[in-house]
Order: structure tokens, then sequence, then C-alpha cells
């Protein structure tokens, strides 16, 4: 498609996730279809996975969404 840039990277990461918001200034709508399945469970499972998990799917993705997050050019600005 035209004007589609994909990215990959590490939404846990920091580093990383600057790096694409930079890269991705002027976006205008952003798919992140990052996402992990450990397969613990979530009572007798090993906190180091379910961390991750958490890590990936909510601390990841906030990253990216929400006023004032630096994943988030178009977000940040006020835009939607």
């Amino acid at each position: 498609m035209r004007g589609v840039v994909r990215l990959r990277l590490d939404v846990t990461d920091p580093e990383q996730v600057a790096a694409a918001a930079a890269t991705a200034a002027d976006t205008t709508l952003l798919i992140n279809n990052a996402g992990i399945a450990t397969r613990s469970n979530l009572v007798t499972g090993d906190l180091s996975l379910i961390r991750r998990e958490m890590d990936t799917h909510f601390h990841g993705t906030s990253a990216w969404s929400g006023p004032s997050r630096r994943g988030s050019p178009t977000t940040a600005a006020g835009r939607s």
C-alpha cells in the first residue's frame, strides 16, 4: 500500500520504541500487532513469564497510546 511503512520493533524496549516514534513522526494510523503467548497460569505460573506477557500486551501497548506518550506522536499532538 502506498504510504504504509512497516516498522519492526520490540515494544518492551524503550530505545526501540523511541527510535520507531522518531521514524514515524507523521503517523496518522498505527496498527500494533505485538503479542506473545507463554501459556502461563496466572495463579501458579512463573512470574517472569507472566511479567513478560504483561510487558508486551499491556505496558508495550500503553507506550504507544494515550496523550503525551513518546511512542504516539499523533496522539501526543492531540490529533485523533
